[in-house]
């Protein structure tokens, strides 16, 4: 148990060292938020990247996958709710497409950084192999569409009730219902195509893995929320809170409701065979 606890304190202050270079490194670029003071953006910048980076490591940690595998599925993860799915929603409701570019150029270029980094010190830079049955991922695509619909309805009615309470949402006082559809679908289809592939490479309770990827997404979409803020308002704090809690639920129910099957290691080898909840045997009470 105490090697056990030294060697996620360990992983910790590797992955807070992760978050300082990259921060530094957006420091630099100049790809830290537009707040004031200066400390107070670099502040929000490393501890935007220290959350997301800390929910990727979980999942990292817990993939069947090694070396660019991993370090690939896991970074279009991280990408997706942070930057992707972050920079369409902008787009759609005003934002300069040439600025929301330029930021997925740079954040793209440190995050990837810090993926690998991650994969590196979490798992070794060992010769991964990906099997991802096609019929798998087809067979997510009703409910990834279902979850994707009921998202994007569920975000047009919060930024519809932050409107009705003054409080503007994107920089868009009252933006009609179609654009905030669109907006939601986008952005929900985003998070969802590119969250799916690594859910096929989890070990552990289903449980524990919905969690982790919820915390991904909602956290991701906070981040993303800080890194374009201009100030810490009400109205920014709110949709942030707002958005990272759709997206957390999202990713639980993304696991949850498609039931990808659950890979477990061989108590004999580091080998991982796939078990489907349905098939495992039923456990007999103790007496």
């Amino acid at each position: 148990m105490e090697g056990s606890v030294g060697w996620v304190r360990e992983l910790w202050v590797e992955v807070m060292f992760v978050a300082v270079l990259v921060s530094a490194a957006g420091a630099l670029l100049q790809a830290s938020p537009r707040l004031e003071p200066e400390a107070v953006a670099l502040t929000v910048l490393f501890l935007s990247h220290l959350v997301v980076l800390g929910a990727a490591t979980f999942l990292i940690v817990h993939s069947t996958l090694a070396g660019w595998w991993l370090a690939g599925l896991a970074f279009l993860a991280v990408a997706g709710p942070r930057l992707v799915a972050d920079g369409v929603e902008r787009v759609l409701l005003g934002a300069s497409p040439a600025e929301v570019i330029r930021r997925l150029a740079v954040d793209g270029t440190l995050t990837a950084a810090g993926v690998v980094l991650v994969v590196v010190l979490a798992r070794g830079w060992q010769r991964g192999r990906l099997c991802l049955k096609r019929a798998e991922l087809v067979s997510m695509v009703p409910a990834g569409a279902t979850l994707t619909v009921v998202y994007a309805c569920a975000s047009a009615l919060a930024v519809w009730a932050l409107a009705v309470a003054g409080l503007a949402f994107r920089g868009a006082a009252a933006p009609g219902a179609p654009l905030l559809l669109a907006a939601g679908l986008a952005r929900g289809a985003v998070m969802v195509a590119f969250a799916a592939p690594l859910l096929f490479t989890l070990l552990g309770r289903r449980v524990k893995n919905a969690l982790a990827v919820g915390a991904l997404l909602g956290l991701g979409t906070v981040a993303a929320h800080l890194a374009t803020a201009r100030s810490l308002s009400w109205e920014m704090l709110a949709g942030a809170v707002v958005q990272g809690v759709l997206s957390f639920l999202l990713g639980v129910a993304l696991v949850r409701w498609t039931r990808p099957p659950v890979m477990e290691r061989q108590s004999s080898s580091e080998q991982a065979e796939v078990v489907h909840e349905e098939s495992r045997p039923a456990q007999s009470e103790p007496p």
